[in-house]
């Protein structure tokens, strides 16, 4: 009436040597070591174009203030502290939500 339930076994797991399961973590080290690189160079890629942004903004500062016209210039730093406030606002509600 009752019977005995035991796993059933892979025919994959008896093929399976130390060699495989060598092999199958040598790959995710390297998968691993791959990622790290990824994020690595995406880091350095980010940093560059924030000091070329920040380079761009300040030379187009410098010429604004160099041209002489003041109304110009105060509707166009207006609107660039306006453009630089709204993406750190928008670059830490982003961080929030996924933290």
């Amino acid at each position: 009436m009752f019977s005995e339930f035991r796993p059933v076994r892979s025919p994959l797991a008896d093929k399976l040597t130390p060699e495989h399961i060598s092999k199958m973590l040598e790959i995710n080290r390297d998968r691993v070591g791959n990622e790290r690189a990824a994020e690595r160079e995406d880091r350095y890629f980010r940093a560059v174009m924030f000091v070329v942004l920040c380079a761009f903004i300040l030379s187009l500062v410098h010429m604004l203030l160099a041209a002489g016209n003041d109304q110009l210039t105060e509707k166009i730093l207006i609107g660039l502290v306006t453009l630089v406030a709204g993406v750190a606002g928008g670059y830490g509600i982003g961080k929030s939500r996924r933290g």
